[in-house]
């Protein structure tokens, strides 16, 4: 039996196994590194650190030059090439109490 937190977690691995992949993505998320970390680098090499590296790249950045956030440009690659929206992996990152929500105005 999977729970969620395995289906988030297939979700990630498969995003940061895509973006190692691809020589532009690869690219982008090692230039994201400056914005990221404190002085450029990571205080420290381990797995958590590269972990929030990587949440923060899908989840946080908008995409260098456009509008959407990385995870949308993820979502739409695996979709198209692996996936379906009833996949676990996509349920559990759907479904998870945690959100991904993005402001785009005020009143």
């Amino acid at each position: 039996m999977t729970t969620p937190t395995d289906d988030i977690e297939a979700f990630f691995q498969s995003a940061a196994a895509r973006i190692d992949a691809d020589p532009a993505w690869r690219a982008d998320f090692a230039a994201s590194a400056p914005e990221f970390f404190p002085g450029g680098r990571s205080p420290d090499d381990s797995d958590g650190a590269r972990r929030r590296h990587l949440e923060w790249f899908l989840l946080e950045r908008a995409e260098t030059g456009e509008p959407e956030l990385a995870l949308q440009r993820a979502l739409a690659t695996i979709l198209v090439d692996d996936a379906s929206p009833d996949e676990p992996w996509f349920v559990g990152l759907r479904e998870t109490h945690t959100g991904v929500f993005e402001v785009t105005g005020a009143q």
